[in-house]
């Protein structure tokens, strides 16, 4: 039996129309293809913040070298362990201090400096030199005395004065030595030490006042720079620097 086609279901007529639309479909899809805008996304910059005025200047400080004070060492003797069984240190320590905060008192070469019943006398050959010089704050004056190591347990100033020149004076006999070199030249005198202790107890500013010769001159100044901390002197509740004269005596008995 022969197959027949509907007329109205042949697709066949409609070919042309397909073709067409086909094409305009086409051409739409390329013209909304080039509208289309392929450029990269922009990348949002992070926020800038701009500070006015002067640029910030660091200054380069260039420091200059510290310049280091090398102290000559006094010259000593070659000599120091040789003790002289002979050798006498003066038993009366005579001893003055003043206190250096305001003034100071300075001693001239030809005097002598002794502790008597509380003041200071200064005692010299020439009265003219004296007359110029003011009488120095005595050592009794201060509030609090300065206490040697050994006389924590005195309570009165008295004791303690008293027991700082004794401790003084012990600690000058036993350490200082008297050099074989001495000994031969037969040097002996009086050797003037002054010295401060400072707020701190320290010992400081040690030197010679009255010279006799380099050999016990440089041994006054070693035993006297070899003092053990001290308790500073006291005034109104604050501790005071206090400077102190030392006659040492030595003599050569044959």
């Amino acid at each position: 039996m022969e197959n027949k086609k509907n007329p109205k279901l042949d697709l066949e007529k409609y070919r042309t129309h397909f073709l067409l639309a086909g094409v305009a479909l086409s051409l739409f899809i390329v013209i909304q293809l080039f509208n289309i805008n392929f450029s990269e996304p922009e990348i949002e910059k992070p926020q800038q913040i701009v500070v006015d005025g002067d640029d910030i200047v660091i200054p380069i400080t260039v420091r200059p070298p510290k310049t280091v004070k090398i102290e000559q060492p006094k010259e000593l003797p070659s000599e120091l362990n040789v003790v002289d069984d002979n050798t006498v240190v003066d038993n009366e320590l005579d001893m003055s201090a003043t206190e250096t905060d305001e003034d100071e008192y300075l001693i001239s070469e030809n005097q002598d400096v002794r502790y008597v019943e509380g003041e200071v006398e200064i005692v010299g050959e020439e009265a003219e030199d004296l007359e110029e010089l003011e009488d120095p704050i005595p050592f009794a004056v201060v509030e609090t005395v300065p206490i040697f190591p050994g006389c924590e347990s005195f309570a009165t100033n008295d004791e303690r004065k008293t027991c700082f020149q004794t401790q003084l004076l012990q600690y000058v006999s036993q350490n200082f030595v008297y050099s074989e070199t001495a000994r031969r030249l037969k040097i002996e005198g009086r050797v003037i030490v002054s010295f401060v202790v400072e707020k701190n107890g320290q010992v400081s500013n040690v030197q010679v006042m009255r010279s006799v010769d380099p050999y016990l001159d440089n041994e006054a100044l070693r035993v006297i720079s070899g003092l053990p901390q001290i308790e500073p002197a006291k005034q109104r509740g604050k501790a005071v620097r206090m400077s102190f004269v030392v006659p040492i005596k030595i003599e050569l008995k044959e």
